[in-house]
């Protein structure tokens, strides 16, 4: 009596695809646990990261420099306004910007109410509580939109994505503390 093995039998051989295939239906992906932000780098993401804030969560300056209304600095030679104030980063909501001011700005604080635009401190003459600008300066000159960088409800990171340091951050600046990813096979 003869022996038949597969080898000998093409018909019962599976193609590199077909065994691939029928191995990969008998696993599927491990548990999912929650893990703090450092403990989870390098894991795959259990489920999709929504943005339940704006990123940034206010409008913000894009440079040190003044705030200032667009309006008064509309012809061609710019314009001459008063210093009114100073707004820092993380100082919460400053006064409001009224027609004929200027508010000294540094990155990143919020924008003042009336203000639409930032002109850059190398871009101004300084005279006592007065500045000079020697150009039309454009709404929305180097401010920096709510949500411009992630809106709220977007989708930020899917599910199955394998979390490398930026990341992180990016969980961070959401303000998540722990995050649902697959736990590690042992």
């Amino acid at each position: 009596m003869a022996s038949v093995s597969a080898w000998d039998d093409a018909e019962q051989m599976a193609s590199v695809d077909e065994a691939l295939a029928r191995i990969l239906a008998l696993v599927g992906p491990l548990e999912a646990i929650d893990l703090g932000l450092t403990d989870a780098l390098g894991m795959a993401l259990a489920e999709d990261i929504i943005a339940s804030v704006d990123l940034p969560p206010f409008r913000n300056s894009a440079m040190d420099g003044f705030a200032v209304r667009s309006g008064d600095l509309a012809s061609a030679g710019g314009g001459r306004l008063r210093v009114a104030g100073t707004v820092a980063a993380g100082r919460g909501e400053p006064a409001s910007v009224e027609s004929g001011q200027a508010a000294r700005i540094m990155t990143g604080a919020v924008v003042p109410t009336g203000a639409d635009a930032v002109v850059r401190f190398e871009e101004v003459l300084e005279e006592d509580d007065w500045i000079k600008v020697k150009r039309r300066v454009a709404g929305g000159e180097n401010v920096r939109l709510a949500g411009e960088d992630i809106a709220r409800g977007a989708t930020v990171l899917e599910r199955g994505r394998r979390l490398a340091a930026s990341e992180i951050g990016v969980l961070a600046a959401l303000g998540h503390e722990q995050v649902n990813v697959h736990r590690r096979a042992r």
